[in-house]
């Protein structure tokens, strides 16, 4: 697109404020089919749309409270979501300079979603 090539959906301050797993998928419809990807942001494993190519974990304690998940806090989500091999297991819960090394290395995550 000529705009943006990515959306975040499902970002935990818009489930509070009422986008229901309803909603996010609605979106997520609507920006496949304008070739838009998404990034869906979860809290729990069944919040997880399988056709997504990025899943973003999002512990509601973490967000924006400087407390991050512990590494193997998210090493335990991401097993509990069974990803296909295509989709990537992004974090996104207080990630800063002082913590991202701990998701980054390894294989626990893909990638972050610093807010």
């Amino acid at each position: 697109t000529d705009i943006a090539t990515h959306v975040i959906l499902g970002h935990v301050e818009e489930r509070q404020l009422g986008d229901t797993q309803d909603i996010v998928q609605a979106k997520f419809a609507r920006a496949v089919s304008g070739r838009i990807i998404p990034l869906v942001c979860i809290t729990t494993p069944d919040q997880i749309i399988a056709e997504s190519p990025y899943i973003v974990y999002e512990p509601t304690a973490a967000v924006g409270t400087g407390n991050a998940a512990s590494v193997s806090d998210v090493t335990s989500f991401k097993s509990s979501c069974h990803l296909s091999p295509s989709q990537k297991f992004i974090y996104g819960g207080s990630v800063s300079p002082e913590n991202i090394d701990e998701f980054v290395k390894g294989d626990i995550v893909d990638g972050v979603l610093v807010g």
